[in-house]
């Protein structure tokens, strides 16, 4: 089954799971909100090497709460 969503084509095979998607992978740091990879159904997972500078890094995120959305 295709439908047509907002961002695109949505499938699902026979057996009602989604087919054929990407979702993005981010990290948030004190540097703020950084995508370092993807995953889709094809391919897997595809993982964006990071340079962390470790020297004078800061705790400002630390005991913080943050709200996670995920969309598919």
């Amino acid at each position: 089954t295709e439908i047509r969503g907002l961002t695109g084509p949505i499938k699902f095979h026979t057996g009602g799971f989604r087919s054929d998607f990407a979702v993005d992978i981010f990290n948030v740091n004190e540097k703020g909100i950084e995508s370092v990879g993807m995953w889709n159904s094809t391919s897997g997972l595809e993982w964006r090497p990071q340079i962390t500078d470790a020297v004078g890094s800061s705790n400002a995120i630390a005991n913080q709460t943050f709200k996670v959305l995920i969309s598919l």
